[in-house]
């Protein structure tokens, strides 16, 4: 039947009205289906960079970045066996105040970033001076067990998403003398 005809004309399926050449012009959409509104762009987040250039009231503390800087995280090359201070003491950090009021709101505030600063510090701190007294050492060998190094390091690729920006890297675990499968 349909079949015997399309197979005489030598092209298969011809008498559908799915074919491009066989479709009738009155099935062609028209022009008038309504647009969506136009696009507005969202300045939300310019906007929010824009906030952030502007001056804040308060201390030097707002100004320091998010990275410890070299010199909070490196010390002074120093013989510590030789030192008599039991432990390294901070003069710019302010002792928080279990009982009383703080001069002020932004006191508390300072106070409380310097010192949550120095104890997420601290232990890098500790660790490089451990590294920088025998690089060379394996990762079990160090007294601190949470030391990790891995040595070379190469990015390998950077991967961006809707989630933000990540870097694919490769590293060698020589120094962790363990097989990882």
């Amino acid at each position: 039947m349909d079949m015997a005809k399309g197979a005489t004309d030598g092209e298969m399926n011809a008498n559908l009205t799915e074919r491009f050449h066989g479709m009738p012009s009155s099935s062609v959409p028209h022009d008038d289906i309504p647009r969506s509104a136009p696009t507005r762009p969202n300045n939300d987040i310019r906007e929010y960079f824009q906030l952030a250039k502007e001056p804040v009231a308060g201390g030097v503390w707002l100004d320091k970045p998010e990275i410890p800087s070299p010199s909070e995280v490196l010390r002074a090359e120093s013989n510590l066996k030789n030192s008599h201070l039991l432990i390294d003491i901070d003069d710019t950090i302010r002792p928080h105040k279990p009982e009383g009021a703080y001069e002020d709101n932004e006191d508390y505030l300072r106070t409380k970033y310097e010192i949550l600063r120095e104890d997420s510090v601290r232990s890098l701190r500790e660790i490089i001076d451990e590294v920088r007294a025998d690089p060379f050492k394996d990762e079990a060998e160090y007294s601190n067990q949470s030391i990790g190094i891995y040595d070379p390091v190469y990015i390998t690729s950077l991967i961006f998403s809707p989630r933000g920006m990540a870097t694919r890297v490769a590293f060698s675990l020589g120094r962790v003398k363990k097989y990882i499968k």
